[in-house]
């Protein structure tokens, strides 16, 4: 790796100057030219606050190999410009790298500023977006899981040997000294190896060709179709030590970047079913619904009062409510489709496997589903209960097989919904609301009786909790305990009026909770500050459970004190430091930093904080 940049030193005076007190901060942006290695990194950054019009800013510019917050003052110093807001790096700089600009006012200290931390990675979804790692769609070109096949698109800096594993869900991961995660804690084997040290192409055609070939079949590697659930997938790239590449330097590796992606297996679903009513005007229902794989469907109709199950061979039957058992007596007709995974329409005329023209009623209609992996089709919520809605066949009054009359046919459907469709919240989630609305001139009402609210969170397991009325058209469910749990939350609403049409409407909602370095810095306090007493309090917030390390060092950059604590979210946590070494030994009296960083799955945080000892 040719670097056309030189470290420079900086003396004591000037490292105070770098952690003087910081309020003002401003932005700083990373655009890196396309078309692999070699490229020039501009950066540049909003102007810092000045103390006064006759004051000038000089910026210092630092860079740090790897995926961990540069600590204020810290990492390489790779220039310095005055009164300008932009450098250009021009250097092969192929690899995940830390950039972050502080600025020094000429006047007052007090004006200090600095941009934080801003992360190349080597691996990344786009030149316009150079921090995500990879990006992943499944057989469909969407995020459902259809066909049950992910595909993982990605650039890189330069070629290089990329290594694909999948790890089942729950697995933790250890990092190293770069922040780069390099295997599973607690000897957990992966389920799979996609790839094992193969040759990858850098950016092609100016950054507008990606590696795209890169999949996986949902399978474990003695081929076997794995369980729902999240899943994790560690991707990393090791340069090969040759060419421009012989020689590193001090403190980087030939792995450049690794990272773990969240990959969802949710294998056969079926979703969105409802069911249109029998008519005068409407001589057909039409049954509409959603499947997420290629599967043999069966969709049958029972008479009005029946219950459905699911047998041992994931087929729908009908079921005496009376004695709990199957009773094929009650079937009015059934049919089996070979069917693409996607959205799927069936057709019943209101007659029975005979041609019989069945009377007026509300006929359960049940909908199962088997692929050729030997997978049952669950409903969106993930529940393996049957899954069955409703059509309401209406005939002109008098006549129980004549013609039809004119009614309401048409099931409610969703007004509103809190958490919105698609939306994503920073916070827990406390309640879910629903909002109906019929539409129809049949005269027919909400009937909330007949509404449900059914929840799954993103490891796929049923969110447990209470629903009850709200008004006359809306539902609330609240869970257990609050939703905090990262990732993409599914909503299974039923909605139902009093003519008995229902329809199953599936939403979600992401809730994303993460450790933020601003927030661990403004949540951070050392008390007492002089410590004078023997001890000090470190006290700060997390937003999840995260492992997190102290270390604490004396002017000269020497460590003498290091910890680390399994920390459960909470707003006030608190740690005390005896103002001893790791050997047992006080501290003598000076300055100190003190540096907390947290570190939990898909997230870390990091600040650095000043102590004053008296002893």
């Amino acid at each position: 790796m040719r670097f056309k940049y030189k470290s420079i030193l900086i003396g004591v005076s000037l490292t105070l100057l770098a952690f003087a007190k910081t309020s003002h901060a401003f932005v700083l942006t990373v655009t890196q030219t396309p078309g692999g290695p070699g490229k020039n990194y501009t950066l540049s950054w909003t102007a810092a606050a000045l103390s006064t019009t006759s004051a000038v800013t000089t910026y210092f510019i630092y860079e740090q190999f790897g995926d961990n917050d540069v600590v204020e003052g810290g990492g390489n110093l790779i220039g310095t410009v005055k009164t300008e807001t932009s450098f250009v790096v021009n250097d092969d700089l192929v690899g995940t790298r830390g950039f972050r600009v502080h600025s020094v006012d000429s006047l007052d200290a007090t004006f200090n500023d600095d941009s934080g931390t801003v992360i190349h990675r080597f691996i990344h979804t786009s030149q316009t977006n150079p921090s995500p790692t990879v990006g992943i769609t499944d057989g469909d070109g969407t995020q459902r899981g259809v066909n049950q096949t992910w595909t993982f698109t990605y650039f890189m800096d330069d070629s290089a040997y990329v290594t694909m594993q999948i790890f089942p869900p729950g697995t933790g991961f250890s990092y190293n000294a770069n922040g780069f995660p390099t295997g599973a804690l607690g000897g957990v084997l992966p389920v799979k190896t996609l790839i094992d040290r193969t040759p990858r192409s850098g950016e092609l055609a100016a950054g507008t060709i990606s590696n795209k070939d890169d999949t996986w079949d949902s399978r474990s590697s003695s081929g076997i179709i794995v369980g729902n659930g999240i899943y994790y997938m560690l991707i990393s790239a090791t340069l090969d030590p040759g060419g421009a590449y012989t020689t590193l330097p001090a403190g980087e590796t030939y792995l450049r970047s690794a990272e773990v992606i969240n990959v969802p297996v949710d294998i056969l679903r079926i979703i969105n079913l409802q069911a249109t009513g029998i008519t005068q005007t409407n001589a057909i229902s039409k049954i509409s619904y959603t499947l997420t794989g290629d599967s043999n469907v069966r969709v049958l109709i029972a008479q009005p009062g029946s219950a459905f199950l699911v047998d041992s061979a994931g087929l729908i039957q009908a079921v005496n409510r009376g004695t709990g058992l199957i009773d094929n007596t009650l079937v009015v007709s059934s049919f089996t489709f070979q069917r693409k995974a996607g959205d799927e329409v069936e057709s019943w005329d209101g007659t029975s496997s005979t041609g019989t023209v069945m009377a007026s009623g509300v006929y359960p209609v049940g909908v199962s589903a088997t692929d050729d992996y030997g997978n049952h089709a669950v409903d969106n919520s993930g529940n393996d209960f049957p899954i069955f809605t409703t059509i309401t066949l209406e005939r002109k009054a008098g006549s129980q097989t004549g013609t039809t009359t004119t009614s309401d046919t048409t099931p409610p459907t969703i007004a509103t919904l809190t958490p919105a469709d698609g939306s994503s919240s920073n916070s827990s989630v406390t309640s879910i609301t629903a909002q109906f609305t019929d539409a129809s001139t049949g005269g027919s009402a909400i009937n909330l009786s007949g509404c449900s609210i059914v929840v799954r969170d993103p490891n796929s397991a049923t969110v447990t909790g209470t629903s009850a009325n709200s008004g006359t058209d809306s539902l609330i469910f609240t869970p257990a305990l609050p939703m905090k749990t990262s990732g993409k939350y599914t909503v299974s609403v039923t909605a139902a009026d009093t003519a008995g049409n229902s329809a199953t409407y599936t939403r979600s909602f992401t809730i994303d909770i993460r450790l933020d370095s601003s927030a661990l810095d403004s949540t951070t306090s050392l008390f007492p500050n002089p410590a004078k007493n023997g001890s000090t309090t470190i006290r700060y917030a997390l937003s999840v459970d995260a492992s997190t390390n102290i270390d604490i060092f004396n002017i000269l950059g020497e460590r003498v004190f290091s910890a680390t604590y399994d920390d459960a979210n909470a707003p006030t946590i608190d740690h005390v430091w005896d103002l001893k070494n790791n050997s047992g030994k006080k501290v003598g009296s000076g300055l100190y930093l003190v540096r907390i960083k947290s570190t939990a799955p898909g997230s870390k945080a990091e600040t650095t904080k000043k102590l004053v000892v008296v002893q």
